[in-house]
């Protein structure tokens, strides 16, 4: 089973919705103000967009195989934060006064985000030396949606929690960069199975003209086709 039309989709309606909040936003610069509607509209249209960026990076994260429930999650996640976003932005404000609500809609998308993140940087395929990388990016996501968790849930007091959460985002943004140069390297230079190419695993073939395959050995070679796996 192939799950890349439901990357296409999202893809998709990423664009169409990065279109229109383009669209409005020039509407609202050329009117020379913005209305409450455009404004609902505008946030709307972005909260779209980047729910739909969010589930693409899951679909693409279960084409791989491994662990698809982390996948479905972190799409479930991408369409309740949208869904209470869009629920909090067309509603009036005195209905949604409650903080519980708009708690619950920075965890949603705190989460999403960070599903989406992390799945993200799982995609490359890295030396058997690099794959710790990927490791330390999801375990340092991980740590930093518990203390975000933390900080909105029971709001402490201190600077610690601000400062470990800080140094946590400045190692992902590190290892952000890391991962996709070091699978950038790792392209031309390694086997499928991690492993560093030698010239034993590269067999060079020439045929003759009697139609036999040699080798820069003189050794023959029965040469066959064999079809791609549907």
């Amino acid at each position: 089973m192939t799950h890349q039309p439901l990357r296409r989709s999202f893809l998709r309606i990423a664009i169409a919705f990065l279109a229109m909040t383009a669209l409005v936003a020039i509407a609202t610069v050329l009117s020379g103000g913005m209305s409450e509607t455009q404004g609902r509209i505008l946030a709307t249209s972005a909260t779209i967009s980047l729910a739909s960026v969010c589930a693409m990076a899951c679909a693409a994260f279960l084409e791989r195989g491994r662990l698809p429930s982390l996948a479905y999650v972190g799409m479930a996640l991408a369409f309740t934060a949208a869904a209470l976003m869009i629920f909090g932005i067309w509603l009036q404000l005195t209905v949604l006064g409650s903080e519980a609500f708009w708690k619950s809609v920075f965890l949603c998308t705190l989460w999403a985000v960070a599903f989406a993140h992390g799945q993200l940087l799982c995609l490359p395929t890295l030396s058997k030396s690099h794959r710790w990388t990927q490791g330390a990016s999801v375990a340092c996501i991980t740590t930093l949606g518990l203390l975000g968790s933390i900080a909105v849930v029971f709001e402490p007091h201190g600077d610690l929690l601000p400062r470990l959460m800080v140094t946590l985002a400045i190692l992902i943004a590190l290892l952000t960069l890391v991962v996709p140069i070091l699978a950038k390297l790792r392209s031309g230079h390694e086997g499928t199975d991690g492993e560093p190419h030698s010239a034993s695993d590269r067999l060079v073939l020439v045929r003759g003209g009697d139609g036999v395959f040699r080798d820069s050995l003189g050794q023959r070679y029965r040469v066959e086709r064999v079809s791609e796996e549907s």
